[in-house]
């Protein structure tokens, strides 16, 4: 998939010693998902609660309409890395645990924003026409 992946251990060597076990990691750059891969394993190592971020384009080219690097490959990864899969040689890997919510952000026409800005007391407040949950996996 990717020319240059970055190995899971690296991102996970590079954590352990740049944050604590409550860290919220962010990375605007999600590509297949390596950075949350690398926080679950890190969690289930140390016992730690990090959390992740992971923030991405759908990567849609006109040719390309439909591609959507974020559900199809980070997304899935995820969900594999948290639940448990089989291996290519046919082995069961036990998953590490935890989950995530997958977000999609749409566009707000222009004329239907309310430039009428008052105060907002969370995050949620200001999301809440934003964004859409469209998927969830349990436990995160």
């Amino acid at each position: 998939m990717f020319n240059t992946p970055k190995p899971v251990s690296l991102i996970e060597r590079i954590l352990s010693v740049t944050t604590d076990k409550e860290a919220w990691v962010l990375d605007f750059f999600a590509g297949s998902g390596t950075t949350a891969h690398a926080v679950a394993k890190l969690n289930a190592e140390d016992g730690g609660h990090r959390r992740f971020i992971l923030i991405s384009n759908t990567e849609a080219t006109q040719a390309q309409p439909d591609k959507n690097l974020c559900r199809d490959v980070c997304a899935e990864r995820l969900r594999r890395v948290l639940s448990g899969y089989t291996n290519t040689k046919g082995q069961a890997v036990a998953g590490l645990g935890g989950g995530f919510a997958y977000l999609r952000a749409r566009r707000i026409p222009r004329h239907r924003l309310n430039y009428e800005i008052g105060p907002c007391r969370s995050v949620a407040c200001a999301a809440t026409a934003a964004w859409q949950t469209t998927d969830t996996v349990a436990g995160m």
